[in-house]
């Protein structure tokens, strides 16, 4: 199970897309194709097996839907995050629209784009993250092989990715959250903060402290962050018992 928390709503409308892609995909190729809005081949089984090269040529050479299969689209997708029940306005649902329509019209070519910071070259594409290797040259994203992508379309089909707005260093969001995995017997395995800390401060900061020492854990349980240097960045772990020890 999966809990993404953001302090932004936004994020919240953008994870009901991918739920709704998820499940109207069969594969991966089919996903990336919905996705971008592309028209995609009629042998869809072919792909259960196909390397990752394959799957990206194919939706990078794909046509665009025409204005007629795209209205189609949006329909599609409209009626299925309209079953999942979470309550929403016409503004969402255009929010949503607007976000799809922003893979659409770049497709894996998509960059990240910041208000009021200007682009940067080494921003990777869409491609560039679905592609992505470890360190041993291995893709190792969830579009990597049918297995993966299955394995989270069947989380999201049981509602295990939970998309959550809330503030890190609130008093409620992380803790009810910590609340809700010790209730159901189980442990945070990996808690990933990215570079949020460094937006942390006096008050915020120690909320912070005290909603991760609600967490259940074991001695493997981890905290993962991001640093960021000249648009670079490089991961660090550190347990998270570490980290409630050091915060007291």
């Amino acid at each position: 199970m999966a809990f993404i928390i953001d302090i932004r709503r936004d994020n919240l409308l953008l994870h009901l897309l991918f739920k709704a892609l998820f499940s109207l995909s069969r594969n991966r190729v089919e996903y990336l194709g919905l996705l971008t809005g592309r028209v995609m081949p009629e042998r869809l089984d072919s792909f259960r097996d196909a390397t990752l090269e394959r799957v990206v040529a194919t939706v990078d050479g794909a046509k665009a839907e025409p204005p007629d299969g795209l209205h189609r689209l949006d329909g599609r997708v409209h009626d299925t995050i309209a079953a999942f029940g979470v309550p929403l306005s016409a503004g969402d649902f255009a929010t949503i629209q607007r976000f799809h329509h922003t893979f659409i019209a770049d497709g894996l070519s998509l960059k990240f784009e910041s208000l009021g910071r200007r682009p940067q070259a080494v921003y990777p594409t869409l491609r560039d993250l679905v592609v992505a290797t470890d360190r041993n040259g291995v893709p190792a994203g969830f579009l990597a092989a049918d297995a993966s992508f299955q394995f989270v379309k069947s989380l999201e089909a049981r509602d295990l990715v939970v998309p959550v707005v809330g503030n890190l260093g609130g008093p409620h969001a992380l803790a009810a959250i910590g609340d809700y995995v010790k209730a159901r017997g189980e442990r945070v395995s990996a808690f990933y903060i990215s570079n949020v800390e460094t937006y942390l401060f006096g008050e915020t900061a120690a909320q912070f402290a005290r909603n991760v020492a609600r967490l259940p854990r074991d001695p493997r349980s981890v905290i993962i962050r991001s640093t960021f240097r000249a648009s670079v960045s490089s991961q660090s772990l550190e347990p998270i018992g570490q980290f409630v020890s050091g915060n007291r």
